[in-house]
């Protein structure tokens, strides 16, 4: 999990590396050569430089885009999110009722350009059965009075279906932790879906923008292919490194806790958080974790949804796994909402909330009508991806791993 992370620290700092390597070279070596041996290194050190300004000034990688947007459902609109192989726009083209749209990736006005992944707000009516594309033009150089661009890259057109009605198949999946191939070799036997449901931990930590790049957002994009809608649920893991307080501002959203509707179910979004105390010494004194779960649960108390039919989504079902009255306070408050279904991932196994002693069977016996399920994920060397599947009556569960395995089919009425 770890060595992707080592590969692309040791790509950011080639240039800061190599000037380390040569200045002791030149301090302690050069001095020793002989004359010849002088001329040929210098020449050598001369070209290095040379070729390091050029690649400064002029990058040499065509510029493109590197993924399939993904469209994420917030609750308010569509985020538009996709990703380009250097920092650039980022905006998102349409017609919508015979007008014209070209939409930015933008900040009070000011275009965000200095990112490799780029979200762009569309309202819900503008993108619904209709087509789209997505494009970047790259950003070399910046100033107050000026700057330098390159080229621009359009996109394919996309074609947005939403979700309607009551009848849905949707992809649910957790836990891939940069496995993407091996969850798409899940995937691939589940068919047919018209949405998709990342319930988090798509790596081991968040240190750098190319992680979420790589194993969120081109992921996501892999595997509704810009047509389909998403909802996505912020994992532990997600919530530690450098870039995790970037990740709202990377993926459009206004938050990590939200409810949103696909056709006639609507879903409550809730955000774990972390699985210890702010005290532990793994976070560093970097998380306040505890206030920010207290303010969710009273954002709950006072939520309302449109539809009859609700469903839940949680990285953990525990919602809070240290504080036990939030815990509580959380099932009571999605059970005055109707909730029928409450899905998580976290444990990397397959099963149904009720069995284990403790608070997981005493909420289980307070709430029997929410039917709480864990999603599988990484599940040993196998990956277990899921699908949801919902009618006007009922809904049914499925699980698969990238062997054929069945872990899960059951139905339940509404």
């Amino acid at each position: 999990k770890s060595s992707q992370v080592y590969q692309l620290y040791l790509k950011e700092s080639l240039y800061d590396g190599a000037f380390f390597v040569f200045l002791p070279f030149a301090v302690l070596f050069y001095p020793l050569l002989s004359s010849k041996g002088k001329k040929i290194s210098g020449a050598i050190l001369l070209v290095f430089v040379a070729l390091c300004v050029l690649f400064r000034l002029f990058p040499m990688s065509e510029y493109k885009i590197t993924s399939t947007p993904t469209v994420i459902n917030t609750g308010e609109e569509y985020s538009v999110v996709f990703t380009t192989n250097g920092e650039g726009t980022g905006y998102v083209e349409y017609t919508y009722e015979g007008k014209e749209y070209k939409v930015y990736d933008h900040q009070g006005g000011r275009m965000n350009t200095d990112s490799t992944i780029h979200s762009v707000n569309v309202p819900f009516e503008h993108l619904d059965n209709n087509s789209y594309k997505v494009g970047s033009m790259r950003t070399v150089e910046q100033y107050s009075y000026g700057s330098r661009t390159g080229k621009t890259a359009v996109s394919e057109e996309y074609t947005f279906t939403p979700v309607t009605g009551e009848n849905m198949s949707l992809l649910v999946i957790s836990d891939w932790h940069t496995y993407t191939s091996l969850a798409k070799k899940s995937i691939s036997h589940l068919g047919e879906y018209d949405g998709v449901i990342l319930l988090g931990d798509a790596v081991p930590g968040v240190d750098l923008e190319q992680q979420v790049a790589d194993n969120i957002v081109k992921f996501a994009g892999d595997v509704s292919g810009g047509t389909k809608p998403v909802l996505y649920v912020r994992g532990n893991h997600e919530t530690r490194g450098v870039y995790a307080g970037k990740i709202l501002d990377s993926l459009g959203l206004d938050e990590f806790y939200y409810t949103a509707n696909m056709g006639d179910i609507s879903f409550v979004v809730l955000d774990s958080g972390e699985d210890k105390d702010d005290a532990h010494p793994e976070y560093g004194g970097m998380t306040d974790y505890n206030t920010y779960r207290a303010d969710m649960i009273d954002w709950l108390k006072g939520t309302e949804v449109k539809n009859d039919k609700v469903i839940a989504l949680s990285h953990s079902w525990e919602i809070s796994e240290v504080e036990e009255e939030l815990s509580l306070s959380g099932w009571a408050e999605l059970e005055r909402l109707g909730t029928r279904a409450f899905l998580s991932g976290h444990e990397h196994q397959c099963r149904f909330i009720g069995d284990r002693e403790g608070k997981e069977k005493e909420l289980k016996e307070k709430y029997p009508d929410i039917i709480g399920y864990v999603d599988g994920g990484k599940v040993g060397e196998a990956y277990v991806a899921n699908l949801l599947t919902l009618n006007e009556n009922s809904f049914k569960i499925y699980a698969i791993d990238n062997n054929g395995n069945v872990f899960t089919d059951e139905k339940f009425e509404w």
